[in-house]
């Protein structure tokens, strides 16, 4: 299925598939959960970043010099009351699939041009 955001798509792919240009991560399903959403940042959202701790979402967007213009509408995924992804930016490693994972959800983004 794809999730559409204001200038952006999220798409769910298969493991096998190829994604397009763009940011394309997997994800471990038994950690997301059921359910993801994804939405545009808040002002306070903080993600996992580092085992040291979290950055704000704002400012790792600052950070990819992501357009001012931009940021308000950058969509943000989130899994169980976290971000796992601010997709172009930064991955919440707790989340990302790795050898031990049983089950692999394949994200992958583009931003459309307008």
């Amino acid at each position: 299925y794809a999730l559409r955001a204001t200038q952006s798509t999220i798409t769910r792919e298969s493991p096998g598939s190829r994604g397009s240009a763009g940011d394309r991560r997997d994800f471990d399903r038994d950690r997301l959960g059921e359910t993801l959403i994804v939405r545009a940042g808040r002002p306070g959202d903080r993600m996992h970043v580092s085992p040291s701790g979290h950055k704000k979402i704002s400012d790792l967007l600052i950070d990819a010099r992501v357009p001012s213009h931009c940021r308000p509408s950058w969509p943000v995924v989130e899994a169980n009351g976290h971000v796992v992804w601010v997709p172009g930016v930064a991955l919440n490693e707790e989340f990302a699939a790795g050898e031990a994972s049983a089950a692999r959800v394949r994200m992958s983004w583009r931003r459309e041009l307008v």
